[in-house]
């Protein structure tokens, strides 16, 4: 077993236990990361390196996360309409807005607004009205 994923005094839980096989599949396979010279760990071509987040990174998404909620509650006709696909768009949203804040692409959050609003109104009202939101997300985003 992988040292590094080994928790002390703790049983091994599911989340755990998957870390661990997830970790001794990529050493047996040598998917470790290579190094460079000088010892440290070269990252893949395309994926840069992530930081842990910070408290404010924290609340830029939990916010972000609950507005686009408040968005779908809001188009629902009924309690529970749509709720499958919008779980998905949210579930989605919510890992690409936590990469682009953790790999320091902040700034793409802006781009990613009117497609995010789209998606988490399509399955509530069709096409016609997700369109005008991403239009108006648009808008408010251009202004200063």
């Amino acid at each position: 077993m992988n040292e590094r994923v080994a928790v002390q005094g703790k049983t091994e839980g599911e989340g755990t236990r998957v870390l661990r096989a997830l970790t001794e599949l990529c050493d047996e396979l040598g998917a470790g990361l290579p190094l460079e010279e000088g010892g440290q760990q070269n990252h893949p071509v395309g994926w840069p390196p992530v930081r842990m987040p910070r408290e404010e990174d924290e609340l830029l998404l939990a916010g972000i996360l609950e507005a686009l909620s408040r968005l779908a509650d809001f188009h629902r006709r009924r309690p529970g309409e749509g709720e499958p696909a919008v779980r998905a768009v949210l579930d989605g949203a919510h890992m690409t807005i936590r990469s682009e804040i953790l790999t320091g692409n902040s700034s793409e959050l802006n781009q990613l607004l009117p497609a995010l609003a789209f998606l988490v109104v399509l399955p509530l009202t069709g096409e016609g009205p997700a369109h005008h939101v991403a239009e108006r997300a648009t808008q408010l985003i251009s202004c200063p």
